[in-house]
């Protein structure tokens, strides 16, 4: 048997949204840490238009950042370089 399942997007809930955000941003994150050539235990702070508030502690934790800030453009900065 074969079993079709449709997901309307336009209807999934903005906590299920947030999440998504918060996802894509931890991999974006840790993507350009990559880049840089971070170490694994190295903190860092990114600056970015935007990001999921209520994610805010769980984006930190995930990805080693001491600070978020608001910016129209985003950026890794190391603090140990």
């Amino acid at each position: 048997a074969i079993i079709s399942v449709q997901l309307d997007l336009d209807t999934t809930s903005p906590k299920l949204q947030a999440k998504g955000e918060a996802r894509e941003l931890i991999r974006k994150i840790q993507a350009e840490r990559k880049n840089l050539g971070t170490r694994l235990d190295e903190r860092i702070d990114v600056e970015l238009s935007d990001w999921p508030k209520d994610l805010e502690d769980k984006i930190k934790k995930k990805t080693l950042v001491d600070k978020l800030s608001k910016s129209d453009e985003f950026r890794v900065i190391r603090k140990d370089a």
